[in-house]
């Protein structure tokens, strides 16, 4: 029995990693047309926003050199154009690359302009770091904290992967 599920399990892990490795061609074409139409817009806000969701999707597929890439382009306009919200999303992507360091940095952002939206994310991404720098005490802490963000604000898109 355990050696047919462990087949099922490699079967379907085969299945998913052909899966995303097709997703991810599109999902790059894609990328690579949305930032070509933002560069064509020249609106620093829209290549902010570009670049921010560029890195959200390079979290997703665990790269974490292209998530911290694009994450250091949305930061620097929203610095220099003063977008405090996007510059504060990015950095939390920026955390979840560089470690705890730079994940504590991002949820000082988020407080500091008040932030609402996004709350459970960024104390996913430090519970992560935290775990990462093999520090589980903190990184438990965070994981609850998330969690009880998102039952005091709703916010609950999160959540199944804080679990």
């Amino acid at each position: 029995m355990r050696l047919a599920f462990e087949l099922r399990s490699t079967d379907e892990s085969r299945s998913r990693r052909a899966t995303s490795e097709a997703c991810s061609v599109e999902t790059v074409r894609r990328i690579e047309d949305a930032i070509a139409r933002a560069k064509e817009l020249t609106t620093p806000y829209n290549s902010a926003f570009v670049f921010f969701h560029t890195a959200c999707i390079h979290r997703y597929f665990g790269d974490k050199a292209g998530a911290r890439r694009w994450a250091l382009q949305s930061i620097a306009l929203g610095e220099e154009h003063s977008f405090p919200y996007l510059r504060a999303f990015a950095m939390a992507l920026r955390g979840w690359s560089g470690g705890v360091t730079e994940a504590e940095e991002a949820l000082e952002a988020f407080r500091q302009i008040g932030a609402g939206l996004w709350g459970v994310e960024v104390l996913a991404i430090l519970a992560e770091a935290y775990a990462d720098a093999e520090r589980s005490t903190e990184a438990l802490e965070h994981l609850e904290a998330s969690l009880a963000e998102g039952r005091r604000t709703g916010e609950r898109w999160r959540e199944a992967e804080v679990h």
